[in-house]
């Protein structure tokens, strides 16, 4: 996984979805390598690969997704409260 700044996270191997009958059946490794990152980066004085900022926006698309589901429109996250 890359991100701005050219840092880098190695996540293992390719991961898979959750079925349809529990989507949250999914290999949790990405989320731990995560975790990891921003408590090395809290002890160290440095800043994590996925920033506050950064996930912030994540969320904010993860929920124009889940609002255009329920609405059946578009939803302008250029035109919504997204942070730059």
């Amino acid at each position: 996984m890359a991100f701005a700044g050219e840092k880098t996270l190695t996540l293992g191997a390719r991961q898979t979805t959750g079925g349809v009958a529990n989507p949250m059946n999914f290999d949790h490794a990405a989320h731990r390598t995560v975790l990891k990152d921003f408590i090395r980066a809290v002890q160290g004085g440095t800043t994590p690969a996925v920033t506050g900022q950064s996930a912030l926006r994540v969320q904010q698309v993860i929920e124009a997704i889940m609002t255009s589901s329920k609405t059946g429109a578009a939803v302008d996250l250029q035109a919504s409260a997204m942070i730059a």
